[in-house]
């Protein structure tokens, strides 16, 4: 078992690693890859991986509270909410990533969400906009 430190060192600095599964090469198009390699290097410097997780674990609960990122996963994914999102021809490509977070008073949580609406995350309003579109799997202690 690791220790709370010892997962906040991996996470911290670390840039998100952006993959192309076997689920998205389902569904690119060969003329789509050169957009998608695109934004896999951009990502690379992206560092907020630890951030990210933080804001969704909380829009996920309802709470505010400091919560664990025991692992992110990302993904190219396609969004048919976005168009050319990422830059010049990369269309509906996104980025899917799955968080896995834990608090000890609020419960587990897995959770999905575009990177696209990771960024449009601040007001109570857009928050909820965001919630709507997640993936949520909630885990909680029962007595």
């Amino acid at each position: 078992m690791f220790t709370t430190e010892q997962i906040k060192n991996y996470m911290e600095g670390i840039s998100m690693k952006v993959k192309i599964t076997e689920d998205s090469k389902r569904a690119l198009l060969l003329a789509e890859m050169p957009a998608a390699r695109k934004i896999i290097k951009d990502m690379k410097e992206d560092n907020c991986l630890e951030e990210y997780g933080q804001w969704c674990a909380n829009i996920a609960s309802g709470s505010n509270e400091h919560w664990e990122i025991l692992k992110a996963e990302a993904e190219i994914a396609k969004n048919c909410r976005i168009w050319n999102f990422y830059g010049d021809d990369s269309g509906n490509l996104d980025v899917w990533i799955n968080f896995y977070a834990f608090n000890a008073y609020a419960g587990f949580y897995s959770i999905g969400v575009y990177l696209s609406d990771i960024w449009k995350i601040g007001s109570a309003e857009a928050n909820q906009e965001v919630k709507s579109h997640m993936y949520i799997q909630e885990y909680k202690k029962v007595k």
